[in-house]
């Protein structure tokens, strides 16, 4: 079965959760691509460069942790530059 998602961001700080999730995620969705951004700031420079390139470089799934340095999840979700990025072709955001 294809999953109806190709991209996914990961949104989290910790080193660890971030290979354990890629992991598990490579294993039941291989041909998924598993972007990572280790703050909230990053994630949204890498969906403004994203946007740039198109919306096959996008993620349809934004897994986003709550508690990271620079930019938290909460911060990040009500941050105008979030929305500047085009949050309208985003599936689900999902906090952890």
């Amino acid at each position: 079965m294809t999953p109806e998602y190709q991209r996914i961001l990961l949104v989290d700080d910790d080193d660890v959760t971030n290979f354990l999730s890629r992991e598990i995620f490579r294993h039941y969705h291989p041909d998924v691509c598993i972007d990572i951004a280790q703050n909230g700031k990053e994630a949204i420079e890498l969906l403004l460069r994203a946007s740039e390139e198109g919306e096959a470089s996008l993620p349809q799934i934004i897994l986003l942790d709550i508690n990271m340095p620079v930019m938290d999840g909460i911060s990040w979700t009500i941050s105008r530059q979030w929305r500047k990025a085009g949050q309208t072709w985003v599936k689900s955001v999902c906090l952890f």
